[in-house]
């Protein structure tokens, strides 16, 4: 006898979670240089459906996608001991990164994990200024300065008022956790409150690009 018929073959499910203890902001190890290697932590696990596989089959690709443009993707070496995690990334330019990862291969499939890791150098100075943006063609005011002191803190904070129609949308940072400076741009990550609330995270762009300033530097929240 004889017959036919279809065989589907599927990659099982798993999801990758990102440990709690990974860094979020690196500096450079020495001015003006990169830093690294910088160790991130995971784990991958395969959904509970019945039918377990070998998780160490799992491949998980871990990215550093630069915020500014211009910058190259990392893509950091990763081990999977059955099912923990180490990605390595070395010589990480200074720049604030989202940091992806992802199930990939002839195995497994599950939905990419996005955290954030932003690489600084002290050395490299400080930003300031002020200035008038439109958002939807409703005009804002921006005021920002920010420093590195010498223990290699941050000192400063950055404010954003928004003048709607039904009211004013003010943006004021409470904490400052990095500032990525590259050229004449500045990557600037924190947390604030929006109209007085808080809980929000927060990441500026300013870009100076020379004189004279208006209409000419940029200002992106």
């Amino acid at each position: 006898s004889s017959g036919s018929n279809t065989l589907t073959v599927s990659r099982e499910d798993a999801t990758v979670t990102p440990s709690s203890t990974n860094p979020a902001t690196i500096k450079v190890n020495a001015p003006g240089g990169t830093a690294g290697p910088i160790t991130l932590k995971g784990t991958v696990q395969e959904a509970a459906d019945g039918s377990l596989g070998n998780i160490s089959l799992a491949t998980v690709t871990v990215s550093l996608l630069p915020a500014l443009s211009g910058g190259a993707n990392i893509v950091c070496p990763v081990n999977n001991a059955s099912g923990a995690l180490t990605a390595t990334c070395s010589n990480v330019p200074v720049d604030a990164y989202t940091v992806q990862w992802s199930i990939t291969g002839s195995y497994y499939q599950g939905p990419t994990v996005n955290t954030v890791l932003a690489v600084y150098d002290p050395s490299l100075g400080f930003v300031t200024g002020s200035g008038t943006v439109m958002d939807n063609g409703v005009a804002a005011d921006f005021a920002i300065s920010v420093k590195y002191l010498k223990d290699g803190t941050l000192n400063g904070g950055l404010t954003y008022i928004e003048h709607r129609a039904t009211g004013d949308v003010k943006v004021s940072t409470t904490t400052l956790s990095s500032m990525s400076l590259v050229g004449t741009t500045a990557v600037i990550q924190g947390q604030a409150t929006v109209n007085g609330t808080g809980g929000y995270s927060l990441q500026a762009v300013v870009t100076d690009n020379g004189e004279p300033g208006i209409n000419r530097d940029l200002f992106g929240l």
